[in-house]
């Protein structure tokens, strides 16, 4: 989430299906290879491109204006909603895309941090890596606004994703654990101390990046480029993944939005971001929906079009 949006929940936005298209040429990248830095690396220069949809549109209608497969899709779950999230895994697996979820955890952040929520940790854990395909999981994205009651600190979330990262490590290697704050965090603006949110232990950084200007809210046009630069720092080399991204058209100026999604994607190929989602929907949205129109369709049926996509192989 950036100012206008609040963290999506429930594993409704998960219920789209992925009914197989033609798929695109693979894009060459490391999967288990020792220059892998996490499973699943794509390898610098090259991204998987996808989506997190609304519940009320269709997958399979968003892969058909676009002509082809997204390679990624960002899904959203409660603590108890396990069997669904394995049953998507398991479906993105087949469809060659590598999914990048979230969960809320079943307490506070320090209750599982602590151990507490272990037994829920393991399991979820144990039915990932019977997948077999690479995961990239998250717990409680976009904590920020969040934090502040009795074990929701922001050393309480760092100390999570420690938890789950050694973990994973011994019992689900496949599972990338995938701390994720809000481009916001890392603004000038923002009067917090950066750091507390870090998880240097985490293979990969995190940042959800929106443009948060539209037409009502006066906001500043910001691109992608903005967003992220003020983050670069803090992902200290580490590769880039942007589970959600997104652009309000402007009406005053056909063809805006459009170029702001075509130079995200270039500037995403050349400051190691492997993957990005684009955020197809209307919920949670203060200042208009996200929900792509013609023009922005069009831009990201182009960028899906780009040899630097990659897809997981065939299973």
């Amino acid at each position: 989430m950036d100012l206008s949006r609040r963290s999506l929940l429930g594993a409704g936005l998960a219920a789209v299906g992925g009914a197989a298209l033609e798929a695109p040429a693979d894009s060459a990248f490391a999967l288990a290879s020792g220059s892998a830095r996490f499973r699943g690396d794509p390898g610098k220069g090259k991204l998987y491109y996808g989506a997190a949809i609304d519940p009320s549109l269709s997958w399979t209608a968003l892969e058909r204006r676009l002509r082809g497969h997204l390679t990624t899709r960002r899904t959203y779950y409660l603590a108890h909603e396990l069997d669904a999230m394995v049953r998507h895994v398991r479906a993105d697996h087949h469809a060659r895309r590598l999914p990048i979820v979230s969960t809320k955890v079943p307490g506070t952040w320090a209750s599982v941090a602590s151990g507490e929520r272990d037994a829920w940790l393991h399991r979820m854990l144990r039915r990932l890596h019977r997948t077999h395909g690479p995961v990239m999981l998250s717990l409680h994205h976009e904590p920020e606004d969040d934090a502040g009651p009795r074990g929701m600190h922001p050393s309480h979330w760092v100390r999570m994703h420690n938890r789950a990262i050694h973990m994973a490590a011994n019992i689900a290697p496949n599972v990338t654990i995938t701390p994720i704050l809000m481009a916001w965090t890392f603004s000038p603006y923002n009067q917090i101390d950066q750091r507390d949110w870090l998880v240097p232990q985490a293979s990969v950084f995190a940042i959800d990046n929106y443009n948060d200007w539209s037409p009502t809210n006066g906001m500043k046009w910001t691109t992608f480029r903005e967003r992220l630069k003020m983050a670069l720092p803090y992902a200290e080399g580490r590769p880039i993944v942007i589970p959600e991204f997104g652009v309000h058209t402007d009406p005053a100026r056909p063809g805006r939005a459009a170029e702001w999604m075509r130079r995200a994607f270039e500037c995403a190929t050349n400051h190691d971001v492997v993957a990005m989602s684009y955020f197809d929907s209307s919920l949670h949205s203060r200042f208009g929906s996200w929900i792509l129109d013609s023009e922005r369709t069009a831009a990201m049926r182009h960028n899906l079009h780009r040899p630097e996509v990659a897809r997981l192989p065939a299973r």
